[in-house]
């Protein structure tokens, strides 16, 4: 399918937004692989390749391919269809079993139909738990009266001016040295959202990640006067949308997903913890894609998840309809291989008006790293 690009943002605060969104990664598990790839990335560069779930795959096909089709489809690869759904609006896709070790030869095989547009193993992302994050409330107690904003213009987040210093302002002195050369200057992004009207609207932003710690003092809930959409936040598991579990607070046992949360919306002037970059300009709701207790994402969740960012109104079994698609979708992870099920996602995205911020990897390296290095 050819699609032309556009890209028409809806509102000013979004663009600003975007500008200052600073993100983390999850080291990916990899092996070294021979040869040059698809992606230019050659031999001597020792192109990483990640594993994939064995057994399964991800097929794609054309809107109107029916489930019966697509199980006559895979039954030429002895393949057993899981799930099924569309996505987006021209194509559906569906999480097929295999048998283990046939995975590629079913590819070939697959992709030769005709109402195919692509296949690809369901490939797998590895976090790691933040062993450091502190998930216990300290230092977060109220301050007696906090100001709107100090007498330089700065936030008054107690862990503002310790721990984000990522955020500084650039400095430069009368020899032209600059201190802070490489922070992102984050004031001078929330001057220019101090003079929104308003009655501006708020961004979404939509944070594919772990989970989050939805009872945290600095990311409370909408019905609670924060910034966290609560009927918006979903699980998904192996391709399968469930509803977040507000029983309880293990909604993320990595904390990998709560700091992301808190580096954009975290209640920005309160006198508590830290500064969202936000500055109380966005509602959030995150879309837990990491399997319970594994800390394993797979293409299919990752996808879905995306999709699901963009149209939240046309996914299946909802209940509400009446949820706000996402002006920006946050992606903090990735791998060294294209994995072209999110590329489709994203696209999509794009198509629609709506960006998304991928992490660039945690280590320097020559390869490409997607899905922030997607076309």
């Amino acid at each position: 399918m050819k699609r032309k690009k556009r890209f028409v943002m809806a509102r000013s605060t979004a663009i600003i937004l975007s500008l200052i969104m600073t993100f983390t990664v999850f080291p990916m598990s990899a092996s070294a692989v021979e040869g040059d790839n698809a992606d230019g990335n050659t031999a001597a560069e020792t192109t990483a390749i990640p594993d994939y779930e064995p057994g399964q795959l991800i097929v794609v096909t054309e809107q109107d391919t029916s489930k019966k089709q697509m199980k006559s489809i895979v039954k030429g690869v002895d393949g057993e269809v899981e799930n099924m759904s569309a996505m987006g609006d021209e194509t559906k896709v569906a999480l097929i079993e295999v048998e283990e070790g046939s995975e590629l030869a079913a590819v070939a095989e697959l992709e030769s139909e005709d109402s195919v547009l692509f296949v690809q193993p369901n490939y797998i992302y590895e976090m790691e738990a933040d062993e450091d994050a502190d998930m216990e409330d300290a230092d977060m107690e109220d301050a007696d009266e906090p100001e709107l904003r100090d007498a330089d213009g700065y936030p008054n987040d107690t862990h503002y001016g310790k721990y984000q210093t990522y955020l500084a302002e650039p400095i430069e002195d009368e020899e032209g040295n600059v201190t802070n050369a490489d922070t992102i200057n984050a004031k001078g992004a929330w001057d220019q959202m101090a003079e929104l009207d308003e009655q501006t609207p708020p961004v979404v932003v939509a944070i594919i990640d772990s989970g989050v710690r939805f009872d945290h003092v600095d990311l409370t809930l909408d019905d609670q006067g924060g910034p966290i959409l609560s009927e918006q936040c979903v699980t998904y598991n192996n391709g399968i949308q469930e509803a977040f579990d507000y029983g309880d607070n293990s909604n993320d046992d990595f904390a990998h997903g709560t700091n992301v949360t808190g580096i954009i919306g975290a209640e920005f002037n309160n006198g508590k913890c830290i500064a969202g970059i936000a500055a109380n300009r966005a509602k959030l709701f995150v879309i837990d894609v990491e399997m319970p207790g594994s800390g394993v994402v797979h293409s299919i969740d990752m996808a879905k998840a995306i999709d699901y960012a963009v149209n939240p109104n046309d996914s299946e079994n909802q209940d509400n309809q009446d949820k706000m698609p996402a002006d920006l979708i946050n992606i903090s992870l990735g791998h060294y291989e294209r994995d072209y099920i999110c590329e489709h996602a994203i696209k999509d995205a794009w198509d629609k008006g709506i960006l998304c911020i991928c992490s660039g990897g945690n280590v320097e390296t020559p390869l490409k790293h997607f899905p922030g290095d997607t076309p």
